[in-house]
């Protein structure tokens, strides 16, 4: 009788040890989930963040100031493809915050993408409003910075692939 009850008590211990295990293993895959992000979301964020970069340098460089027509072609095929990420949504297995976060950059890249479409021309002739996009731009980059401090994402592994 005290054996089998031993037997019982080991059985119920291994038990409880290996529902705590997988408990915590869900628990853990859960939290991972929530706070890493998927891989259309993260292609999602290293394209935007190579399209914002290519814009910048292309409003800044002196061959766009040189040839306006071709740097305003270039423009705008940049900025369709930032526009596009208006239509994205974010993955539902995020955290509330991340969904938000990465909502909220979608966003504002889609009106920066919009907004550049149809300044395209007037950019590379127009001092005043291409300081007006740089401000646009740099908002867009304050939260960019924010949406990749909170996916632990490193910013200089970006910038080496740029």
């Amino acid at each position: 009788m005290k054996t089998q009850q031993w037997r019982q008590f080991r059985f119920a211990l291994l038990l409880l040890v290996l529902g705590g295990a997988l408990g915590g293993g869900a628990f853990y895959s859960r939290y991972y989930q929530a706070h890493r992000l998927g891989e259309q979301d993260s292609n999602a964020i290293v394209q935007g963040y190579h399209l914002v970069a290519t814009i910048e340098g292309e409003l800044g460089s002196e061959e766009s100031l040189a040839n306006p027509e071709k740097a305003a072609a270039r423009l705008r095929d940049l900025t369709g493809r930032l526009s596009s990420y208006g239509t994205r949504i974010p993955s539902q297995r995020l955290s509330e915050e991340g969904q938000r976060l990465l909502s909220r950059q979608y966003s504002y890249m889609s009106e920066l993408g919009v907004n550049l479409f149809t300044q395209a021309e007037t950019l590379m002739t127009d001092e005043e409003a291409r300081l007006e996009v740089e401000a646009d731009l740099e908002k867009v980059r304050i939260h960019q910075t924010k949406v990749l401090k909170h996916f632990s994402i490193n910013e200089d592994s970006l910038k080496k692939t740029n």
